[in-house]
């Protein structure tokens, strides 16, 4: 009971239609154990659904299970990386280990803070494609190292 109404009150008070137009991240759908949000990054890119699953757990003591996309994939097991160059944007930290979602600070933490760091950390991987793409295309037409990717 608790759970669900420290949700529906952060929903009230801190997702206000300014704010989720200002941040580019709506909610879309509301269960009492269940939030979907929408989350718009850029013209090219597709909308990022967003599911936080609140049944099994003690929100806000303990974190909520964050899921990506419509077939539900772990936020988590998400945030890994292979590409080498991913130390230039995120620097010596490890996104999955810095995860809200690993380090929970108890009740302090809210849904905005979650979804705030989903977005942070997307952008940040669709700048890595984009890099590996630059790469690529370089690779392809120019044959050797061209900075291009520093500008990116």
């Amino acid at each position: 009971m608790g759970t669900v109404r420290r949700v529906f009150n952060e929903i009230k008070n801190d997702w206000t239609e300014e704010y989720q137009d200002s941040k580019s991240m709506w909610l879309h759908k509301q269960t009492p154990y269940e939030l979907m949000f929408i989350i718009y990054f850029y013209e090219n890119y597709p909308l990022l659904e967003v599911n936080i699953d609140f049944t099994e757990s003690l929100y806000p003591f303990k974190p909520p299970k964050v899921y990506i996309g419509h077939e539900k994939k772990d936020y988590i097991s998400c945030l890994p990386t292979s590409w080498k160059f991913a130390n230039k944007l995120l620097g010596n930290k490890c996104a999955c280990c810095n995860s809200i979602l690993c380090h929970w600070a108890g009740p302090r933490t809210t849904i905005k803070d979650i979804i705030a760091e989903i977005k942070e950390n997307f952008i940040l991987k669709i700048r890595m494609m984009e890099i590996a793409h630059c790469k690529k295309i370089v690779d392809k037409y120019f044959g050797h190292y061209i900075p291009i990717e520093e500008f990116l």
